[in-house]
């Protein structure tokens, strides 16, 4: 949308790294207010106010010092309210990020949608219900794990996927059978009602 149809050009953008989506939406007219967790010279370089947020222990954002940060640079319930745009970093958090929404403007999904593209069973039934094919997906163990990938719910770009005979299995472990062929993402914009494909991501 451009910049001032919202009542406000300012916006908020958080995400693990926020450069490419803060100097988008500079070149599109925002005034950008951004965290993030590298603090880099291109992101400086467009926003106004810049923070970077050290990673919590077990990875992911330090929750306290984001909201903290985030109040700071953008506050909450500001007039005319500031908007809130987030990449990568949310995943397995829609509880902060529903906290960050409180008193701003959010553009994209919602933390409820979120979450619902994260559950591993909720996804797989959606994708059956649309005759779309997937891996076999289970939150129990498989009895023979040969064959078997083990995935974090709510874990993203890959790093969180093991072999399932090296899983731990805890609450946070699902399951998926191992399919062979090219892992590629695709980046995918939609309004509900229309979908684009913008890029794939094929791994080395």
């Amino acid at each position: 949308m451009p910049a001032g149809s919202s009542g406000s050009n300012r916006v908020l953008i958080v995400a693990a790294s926020a450069r490419a989506l803060a100097a988008s939406a500079r070149r599109a007219g925002y005034e950008i207010a951004a965290l993030d967790q590298f603090g880099d010279d291109d992101l400086t370089a467009v926003a106004f106010a810049a923070k970077r947020i050290v990673r919590a222990p077990k990875g992911g954002f330090a929750t306290r010092a984001l909201i903290l940060a985030a109040n700071e640079i953008a506050p909450p319930f500001a007039e005319p309210p500031f908007g809130l745009v987030y990449g990568s970093g949310f995943e397995d958090r829609p509880d902060v990020l529903a906290r960050l929404a409180k008193g701003r403007r959010l553009f994209g999904n919602a933390p409820e949608t979120l979450a619902r593209s994260k559950d591993p069973v909720t996804l797989a039934a959606i994708l059956d219900e649309l005759g779309l094919a997937h891996p076999e997906t289970r939150i129990a163990r498989p009895p023979q794990t040969e064959g078997w990938l083990a995935k974090r719910i709510g874990g993203s770009g890959g790093v969180h996927i093991r072999l399932a005979s090296q899983a731990t299995g805890d609450a946070m472990t699902y399951y998926q059978r191992s399919i062979v062929g090219t892992p590629v993402s695709a980046l995918v914009i939609g309004n509900g009602h229309e979908a684009a494909v913008l890029g794939l991501s094929e791994q080395w």
